[in-house]
């Protein structure tokens, strides 16, 4: 094989290496987010796009957790969202404002929790942009939804 077919061959070793990772990213937060809700909630649909829900905001709270400057993300797009609102705010935005002032520890157990206010808080998180596209699809796809809804 040539040195340029040898590049190609290391590359797609590469992508598969990244897509074996990220399947394991997601299934890993998948499992945890059913545990968390096995103790919590009833079945239905409505429990599997909880657990999407939680398997994403569990992996942006582990990113947060190791780089707490992530946090001002979230505070920007509260920002920016009001900004497009006219200075208007909906309760669920506002109760985020509230939780990113407060220390980081209780701002990570709400991304985490299995109950009713982490999921309601999940419906609108902040954060959206913390997990690729790519992330997300696996979580989808992981958690029976098949591919990440497009916006």
């Amino acid at each position: 094989m040539t040195k340029k077919g040898d590049q190609t061959e290391n590359h797609c070793t590469a992508h598969e290496r990244n897509e074996s990772d990220v399947a394991a990213f997601a299934a890993a937060y998948v499992a945890q987010a059913d545990s968390l809700l096995e103790m919590n909630a009833g079945g239905g649909v409505r429990r599997g796009r909880e657990i999407v829900r939680l398997a994403c905001d569990l992996a942006m709270a582990d990113r947060i957790e190791a780089n707490p400057s992530l946090l001002r993300i979230g505070v920007g797009n509260l920002n920016r969202w009001r900004r497009q609102a006219g200075g208007h705010e909906c309760a669920a935005l506002s109760e985020w404002r509230e939780l990113l002032s407060r220390p980081l520890r209780e701002v990570l157990d709400s991304m985490r929790g299995g109950d009713e206010r982490s999921m309601r808080l999940r419906r609108s998180t902040p954060f959206p942009g913390l997990l690729s596209q790519w992330e997300r699809r696996r979580i989808h796809a992981e958690a029976g939804f098949g591919a990440y809804p497009a916006r």
